[in-house]
C-alpha cells in the first residue's frame, strides 16, 4: 500500500510541475487553465490579492467594456 502511495505523491508531483513549466513557457491553453485552477481548489490552495500584487492589480482593471461584447456562441 505504501506504494501505491508514493506513486499518488509522485504523480500529484509531476502533474504541478507539468502545469508550472506550461505557465512559465507561456503555451498554456483557456483548458490547462481551467484544469489548474481545478487541481489548486482540490488541494486547498488559495491566495488573497494583497496590494501590489498582480492579483491585485487585475482588480484594478475596468472591465466594464465587457457589458458591451457580444458573446459569440
Amino acid at each position: 500500500m505504501d506504494n501505491v502511495i508514493d506513486l499518488l505523491y509522485k504523480v500529484h508531483g509531476e502533474l504541478a510541475k507539468y502545469y508550472l513549466k506550461k505557465l512559465k513557457a507561456g503555451d498554456f491553453s483557456p483548458q490547462d487553465a481551467k484544469n489548474l485552477i481545478q487541481f489548486l481548489k482540490d488541494n486547498g490552495i488559495s491566495t488573497e490579492a494583497r496590494r501590489g500584487t498582480p492579483l491585485a492589480q487585475l482588480l484594478e482593471l475596468d472591465f466594464s467594456i465587457l457589458d458591451e461584447i457580444e458573446v459569440l456562441n
